[in-house]
């Protein structure tokens, strides 16, 4: 059976980035919701591919589709309101 990571890379269809994320200590999908914005923009991932992921991320943390992807301090607050 997949982990939550692999199935969440796969429905965004970005399952290749699965061994990257791994070979950096992101094993699990609650691990790679507590990176950072730098720390995604440090693994080689295409950037199209990076805004999925934090699009992802911001929903995860209740940030509603309609809106811009949340600044670093707004994706802070929604993750300790939680």
């Amino acid at each position: 059976m997949p982990s939550e990571l692999e199935q969440v890379l796969s429905n965004l269809g970005i399952e290749q980035y699965l061994s990257l994320f791994e070979d950096a200590g992101y094993g699990d999908w609650d691990q790679v919701c507590e990176m950072s914005k730098s720390d995604l923009e440090e693994l080689d991932m295409k950037v199209g591919h990076r805004r999925k992921l934090q699009r992802e991320i911001a929903r995860k943390w209740g940030w509603p589709d309609s809106k811009p992807l949340p600044s670093e301090a707004e994706l802070r607050a929604l993750k300790w309101a939680s």
